[in-house]
């Protein structure tokens, strides 16, 4: 998954002092959150369209969480 996220472009704007944490997080976050998602993945070997959609969202949801905590810490700095 952390794999798909570089791929498809969703570390572009994340700070690269930033992309290990942000991998770390994200598969916390999906560990705790959709777990679901990681299993299909194993299970079937493939992306199908419906995975990929939850995990698109999945990461939207989380990098929009990610880059307000580090807005907001980099603030406090």
């Amino acid at each position: 998954m952390t794999i798909y996220t570089a791929v498809q472009g969703y570390l572009d704007d994340i700070p690269n002092h930033d992309i290990t944490k942000f991998e770390h997080e994200f598969l916390k976050f999906m560990r705790s959150n959709y777990a679901e998602i990681g299993k299909g993945i194993i299970e079937k070997k493939v992306l199908d369209a419906e995975t990929e959609a939850a995990l698109k969202k999945a990461i939207k949801e989380f990098k929009d969480t990610f880059l307000t905590y580090e807005e907001h810490q980099g603030a406090a700095r």
